[in-house]
């Protein structure tokens, strides 16, 4: 958390729609649609910022339990 406040929300609710639109309103998305996961994080987490590998192999991850659940109720991505 930052000392000045920034993405500090008020409750998860307000947290998780910040993230949701950042992610679709700034083109995001189109980098996680392409599996541009090194572009993605770049932008998002930050080029050269310690820990970015990390986070791809999460980001990755994050994905394939996302696929694989959609996949159990038939859904392709």
């Amino acid at each position: 958390m930052s000392p000045r406040g920034y993405n500090v929300y008020p409750d998860l609710y307000s947290g998780q729609r910040a993230a949701i639109r950042l992610i679709y309103d700034r083109g995001y998305n189109a980098l996680l649609v392409a599996h541009s996961w090194e572009a993605f994080a770049n932008r998002y987490f930050g080029r050269g910022v310690p820990g970015k590998a990390a986070y791809i192999r999460t980001l990755r991850a994050a994905h394939a339990s996302l696929v694989k659940e959609a996949a159990r109720y038939g859904a392709k991505w």
